[in-house]
């Protein structure tokens, strides 16, 4: 009687980035000076990064009291 031999897949490894980068979130997100009051249209439009001068903000679009909520960035 033969032998049966288990084969398992090849595979590599997922490898995680444990360092985030702020540049990473600022070129994926749209960049403005002046406090967005439009209604976003998808969701990319949904989060903005407010920079002027020294005050940065992260604007999110609250869909459920359609309004911009911010946090202040430091």
């Amino acid at each position: 009687m033969s032998e049966l031999k288990e084969i398992k897949p090849e595979y590599a490894e997922p490898k995680m980035e444990t360092q985030q980068r702020a540049s990473d979130v600022f070129g994926m997100f749209q960049t403005v000076s002046v406090a967005p009051t439009s209604t976003p249209i998808n969701w990319f439009n949904q989060v903005q990064i407010y920079i002027n001068g020294a005050t940065h903000r992260l604007y999110v679009y609250d869909t459920s009291t359609n309004a911009w909520i911010y946090v202040a960035l430091s």
